[in-house]
């Protein structure tokens, strides 16, 4: 990006910002001041962090990145604001704020004790929304400043993954991607968990490859926040990547021993599921019904859903699991098919799609180049995309739920896109007649 692309994002940011603390004044004049307040530390956070890049060129390359990250979440956020109800694209939005406001009426003591109260919910993003109220009066549009700066954060850890394992160039690919791919940026401007979701499992990865190298304070107290932060908005997304977390690092111990130390590793995840269950985690399941669970989880998102996938089918056992899994794995990882669109929103994300399909092959190729490469490192994110994938592919039920669990760990595929795309650039690109006469 160069110098002038730079100063027409400041003007596109600058004015973003503008229009939507404007909107903050229309909407609820009492949280102007506090929405400012908020925009304006996060943004000096972001740029505090971005300081500690000891390289200035790589610095101002990730300021330009986070800037026209920024920007684009802004942009967004208004025409979701002015030319869509904010709930279009996720309704369960309102159930945060809902119930966030009904959390935060009872700790005032104006309402009676809501059923997250009154059955014991768990800390989580319910909670959140009831901080906000009763801070401000108001949520939603503060909570969707944070979700922004989550989405932008995430692209700025996904650069600092790859680069752990990766040189300079795919990590610039793979944090691009994940910087204005288009269904991150829209879930980063929505009242909804995802953003902050995405991040905290790029970071979970990071910090988990900096532990296998060398073990450093910093980096076990900012996995163990991150593994808090992400089990209080998703518990089971957070023991899923805990689990790959542990078949991946313990495999890339002794990569020249990969079958006996990713057994060592499932075996340390099996048992991991063990302690978890006798310290009540799993309390609400029964351990020897997990696949019927799945198979009662599945059939709940397939009711009433016109996008519903898989009805009728048959997880109880581990066969008919193992059968499924392929099926399910396939709407997770490809819809909306372009030859089954019945939505608008499928035809919506039908572009972004269309978009993903080589995205998700150039990642195959940047797998195969990372075992052929022997890149230890490259395991612990395989490995947690494999027990996330095959998990949720037994449970998702419809295309709404599956395109939103995908964008969580897109990120993690876009590491391995950047292999491939800097692989395809090298031996193809750079070879033909007409790149050479342009680079010339």
């Amino acid at each position: 990006m160069n110098r002038s692309a730079s100063g027409v994002t400041l003007v596109l940011l600058a004015v973003a910002a503008a229009a939507l603390l404007g909107l903050a004044v229309i909407a609820s004049p009492g949280v102007a001041l506090p929405f400012s307040i908020e925009l304006l530390l996060l943004l000096v956070l972001t740029v505090w962090g971005l300081s500690r890049e000891p390289d200035l060129d790589l610095r101002r390359w990730l300021v330009r990145l986070a800037l026209a990250a920024l920007a684009l979440r802004l942009l967004l956020v208004l025409v979701v604001q002015f030319r869509f109800s904010p709930y279009f694209f996720a309704p369960d939005a309102q159930a945060y704020e809902r119930i966030g406001r009904e959390i935060s009426n009872y700790w005032s003591g104006e309402g009676f004790a809501p059923r997250a109260i009154r059955e014991g919910w768990r800390p989580g993003y319910y909670h959140l929304n009831a901080v906000f109220y009763s801070a401000f009066g108001d949520s939603r549009l503060a909570l969707v400043v944070i979700n922004m700066f989550a989405g932008v954060w995430t692209a700025l850890f996904t650069f600092y993954l790859t680069k752990e394992f990766l040189p300079v160039a795919s990590a610039k690919v793979a944090a691009l991607l994940t910087g204005v791919f288009p269904s991150l940026v829209l879930w980063s401007v929505l009242n909804i968990r995802d953003s902050l979701a995405t991040l905290c499992t790029v970071m979970l990865v990071l910090y988990a490859i900096r532990l296998t190298k060398r073990f450093q304070p910093y980096d076990l107290w900012a996995f163990l926040g991150a593994l808090l932060g992400l089990g209080l908005l998703r518990d089971y997304m957070a023991f899923l990547v805990l689990l790959g977390l542990v078949i991946g690092s313990v495999t890339a111990v002794r990569p020249d021993r990969m079958f006996a130390t990713m057994l060592f590793g499932t075996i340390a995840a099996v048992a991991l599921t063990y302690l978890a269950d006798q310290v009540g985690l799993f309390s609400s399941i029964r351990p020897e019904g997990l696949l019927e669970t799945a198979q009662i989880l599945r059939s709940g998102l397939q009711q009433g859903a016109v996008s519903a996938f898989g009805v009728g089918a048959d997880t109880g056992t581990i066969g008919a699991a193992l059968r499924y899994i392929p099926i399910g794995a396939s709407f997770l990882l490809f819809a909306p098919f372009p030859w089954d669109i019945q939505s608008t929103l499928q035809a919506t994300a039908m572009g972004e799609t269309l978009l993903w399909y080589p995205l998700f092959l150039l990642s195959i190729l940047g797998f195969r180049i990372s075992f052929r490469d022997r890149l230890p490192a490259a395991l612990v994110p395989v490995s947690v995309l494999l027990v996330v994938v095959s998990s949720y592919a037994l449970v998702e039920g419809n295309f709404g739920t599956a395109y939103r669990h995908r964008a969580q760990i897109m990120p993690l595929f876009f590491i391995f896109s950047g292999i491939g795309l800097s692989w395809i650039k090298i031996r193809v690109i750079d070879q033909t007649q007409w790149w050479r006469t342009r680079a010339r």
